[in-house]
């Protein structure tokens, strides 16, 4: 799946249309299990964006693809990424993309960050801005599922968006039906183990 990746990608057009939108690749910003991210801009207004191309190799690739985009169309605040449009577009070798535009970054992700010093003031800010984002995503019933420094963005005046929203899932809780013998059990995505290893909730 990987070469299958790094394939698809270098067939990926350099100029291409995401909703009404034209775009050109700047540069290859990084790349995951589900996409790969590009700096892209928007030729009309030389606006920069990040654009997630997911290579879609069959329906159930489009299927989550697809999922990702409308949920990041339902959430909406200051300290998560926000999706600016979607589209599908084909690479020259004939793979299908999945196309979602955001937000661009510019202060890269905290692996990129960290290594530089950092001020306890600065470290509290990051803190509270993940776990407000945290709790909004909560409130929606939406767990992330891989949150780590990779998923972790920043703005030019370093202020966090929490971004790769691939293994999201809407979080169906626990329900109890009154006046039955036996309590029936709402299907629900903490049982499964996905996720990067060691960022891991201990309880999954």
């Amino acid at each position: 799946m990987a070469m299958m990746q790094q394939t698809a990608a270098t067939s990926f057009p350099t100029t291409f249309q995401c909703g009404n939108i034209w775009l050109r690749i700047q540069e290859r910003l990084g790349s995951g299990a589900f996409g790969v991210v590009y700096k892209v801009q928007d030729l009309a207004t030389s606006n920069f964006y990040a654009l997630k191309s997911i290579l879609c190799l069959n329906a159930s690739a489009l299927q989550n693809a697809v999922r990702e985009a409308e949920m990041l169309k339902q959430i909406s605040h200051p300290n998560i990424i926000a999706i600016q449009g979607t589209g599908q577009v084909n690479g020259t070798q004939g793979y299908l993309h999945m196309l979602l535009l955001t937000e661009y970054c510019p202060g890269g992700n905290f692996n990129q960050r960290l290594p530089s010093p950092s001020t306890n003031q600065m470290n509290l800010k990051w803190m509270k801005q993940m776990a407000h984002a945290i709790a909004y995503l909560h409130s929606r019933n939406v767990v992330h599922r891989d949150l780590k420094p990779d998923n972790v963005l920043l703005t030019a005046t370093e202020d966090v968006k929490l971004g790769d929203f691939g293994l999201a899932r809407e979080y169906i809780a626990l329900t109890q039906i009154q006046g039955y013998a036996q309590n029936i059990f709402a299907p629900y995505y903490m049982q499964s183990e996905v996720g990067t290893k060691y960022y891991m909730a201990p309880e999954v």
